[in-house]
């Protein structure tokens, strides 16, 4: 077995071509093994992918939990089951409000996310007067 010797830019261009040419062939084939089973898809999905994803989900989850946050505050406080001045009702208030300007905002929907963080304002604003 011979040992080839590099001796110039023809020779690493070469190579470079080579090198290419097996990316190429890499990338075809685990494209097609992808979109013949598709339970790989999701084990070798880029990180990006799977990261993304990952947020979308805790945003959506972080919304649901301001919506669900926010109507207890009022529903608790509606029902005279705790006081307007108590730290759980302003803790809801604050936390929901946060939450659900989080969502707004990564909608683009500003309006809605100014809104929350008004409500997070007077919250906090009332949390430190309670704790005067």
């Amino acid at each position: 077995m011979a040992v080839q010797v590099l001796r110039g830019p023809a020779d690493t261009q070469c190579i470079k071509r080579s090198q290419k040419s097996v990316n190429m062939v890499l990338d075809v084939f685990i494209s097609q093994l992808l979109q013949r089973h598709r339970c790989l898809k999701t084990m070798f999905a880029p990180k990006t992918l799977r990261a993304n994803k990952a947020k979308q989900i805790a945003v959506e989850v972080l919304g649901w939990y301001g919506l669900v946050a926010v109507v207890i505050a009022y529903g608790t406080v509606s029902l005279s089951l705790i006081s307007p001045n108590s730290y759980l009702y302003q803790l809801l208030n604050l936390s929901g409000s946060l939450g659900l300007g989080l969502i707004a905002f990564v909608r683009k929907a500003y309006q809605n996310g100014a809104l929350n963080i008004v409500w997070a304002t007077i919250a906090v604003v009332a949390l430190l007067r309670l704790l005067r």
